[in-house]
């Protein structure tokens, strides 16, 4: 079911462990703020929402921050060394993130995020949800009879949902499965001494079915996930410890040095993938007695760089005009080789 939306997805996460606290310490439960809400305005509502967004900017500021260090070296863009563009991006996604933390919120889940149409089409009546009981809670009141009317329509289970859906009303694509509303009920019918009304259940089981774990499609389900898996796992374990491009220098074919060796210039752009320091090494395979030149490359995590590749060949080879070969670069962790050409006077 939705377990993912409501107990893993970053989305969630980030609300419920940053949002939500700041908003509570600065004015007060979801109770205290739509009361304060409906009243005009006052210095303490303004003092209080300016530090309630204050702290959703230092987060959106750190989690920019954070995310962009991926990319631009942590060091860098924390001690103010990165480039404009990076400082540029930091902002469009502190200012995002703000906006999101302060006002779209869950409605990235009713509207952007595709997974819960996804569950719309997956799920069947053997999936768990989160369901209320109507056969103990209808028809509402403010009785306590377990055998009926246990609903006392206190509304708690629709003040805590944070997608603003009455569970009551059955089951909407909007829930994610949080579980908060079972959470509320079972706190007040505890006290009347009922289970709660709200809890994971099957919509079969429910209606009085059996449930039935295997499937058809809970086996599809299993074989797709587990070729993705697969799949991930290959690309893991292929990874590549640098990307490499080797290409001719611009404007350059060939060259005879006045030794009279043939000379090939050539330009190897190597991007590190490494979490520590790359020692680079650069061979030159396929071509018989050739010199190599080339400096020395040592990359930080994530860092590229670009160096001259010069080969050369002796003089008096009797040469064709292009001769393959290869580019070998080797780190500690792996190999990448990249196919070039080499040319020389010849005629074929």
């Amino acid at each position: 079911g939705r377990l993912w939306c409501g107990y893993a997805c970053p989305q969630t996460v980030f609300l419920h462990e940053f949002v939500h606290p700041i908003e509570c310490f600065a004015e007060g439960d979801r109770g205290r703020r739509m009361r304060r809400d409906a009243r005009p305005w006052t210095f303490e509502w303004v003092a209080r929402r300016a530090v309630t967004w204050g702290g959703f900017a230092l987060v959106a500021f750190g989690a920019a921050m954070s995310f962009q260090s991926w990319f631009a070296g942590g060091p860098e863009l924390w001690t103010g060394r990165a480039g404009p563009v990076d400082y540029a991006l930091v902002g469009a996604f502190t200012a995002a993130w703000f906006v999101d933390f302060a006002w779209f919120r869950e409605q990235l889940c009713n509207y952007v995020c595709p997974y819960a149409r996804f569950q719309g089409a997956l799920a069947d009546e053997h999936s768990q949800v989160v369901a209320y009981d109507r056969g103990r809670g209808e028809p509402r009141g403010a009785r306590a009879a377990v055998a009926e009317g246990a609903c006392i329509d206190c509304m708690r289970c629709l003040f805590v949902c944070p997608q603003g859906i009455d569970i009551r009303d059955g089951y909407q694509l909007e829930c994610i499965n949080c579980g908060r509303c079972a959470d509320a009920c079972e706190a007040v019918q505890g006290k009347l001494g009922h289970p709660s009304l709200v809890g994971y259940v099957t919509l079969i089981g429910m209606a009085g079915g059996r449930q039935r774990h295997i499937r058809p499609r809970t086996a599809v389900y299993a074989g797709l996930l587990a070729l993705v898996g697969a799949g991930i796992v290959a690309l893991l374990w292929s990874h590549a410890p640098v990307e490499a491009q080797v290409q001719r220098q611009p404007g350059s074919l060939y060259a005879v040095d006045p030794d009279g060796w043939i000379r090939n210039t050539y330009l190897v752009r190597v991007t590190s993938r490494e979490s520590q320091p790359a020692n680079v090494s650069v061979t030159v395979e396929g071509i018989p007695e050739a010199e190599v030149r080339v400096p020395s490359v040592v990359l930080a995590p994530g860092q590229s760089q670009t160096v001259p590749l010069i080969v050369r060949v002796p003089p008096g080879a009797s040469l064709p005009r292009t001769i393959p070969f290869r580019v070998e670069l080797r780190t500690e962790h792996g190999t990448v080789r990249r196919d070039a050409t080499f040319k020389t006077p010849g005629s074929t």
